[in-house]
C-alpha cells in the first residue's frame, strides 16, 4: 500500500484560537514567530489548545484528490 501526504493548511477562521485569543495575538497574526520560539509553544497552542472547524468548501478539493488517489489503487 502506498501512502501519500496531501497538504491542507487551515486558515485563522478555521481555528478556535481566533475566538479564544483574538486576531492580534501572535498565534494568529504571526504563527512563524510562535514556531521560532520553540516546540513547546507550538505544542501548547496548536496541539493543546486548538480545535479546527474545517471550511468544507476549501477542503473539498483536497478530499477529492484523496479519493482520486484511492481509486487509482
Amino acid at each position: 500500500m502506498e501512502l501519500r501526504y496531501l497538504e491542507y493548511s487551515i486558515t485563522a477562521q478555521e481555528s478556535t484560537l481566533l475566538e479564544m485569543l483574538g486576531p492580534d495575538h501572535p498565534v494568529i497574526k504571526d504563527p512563524e514567530s510562535v514556531h521560532r520560539s520553540g516546540w513547546d509553544k507550538v505544542a501548547e497552542y496548536y496541539l493543546g489548545k486548538q480545535d479546527v472547524k474545517l471550511d468544507l468548501e476549501r477542503f473539498a478539493p483536497t478530499l477529492e484528490l484523496a479519493l482520486d488517489h484511492l481509486r487509482q489503487q
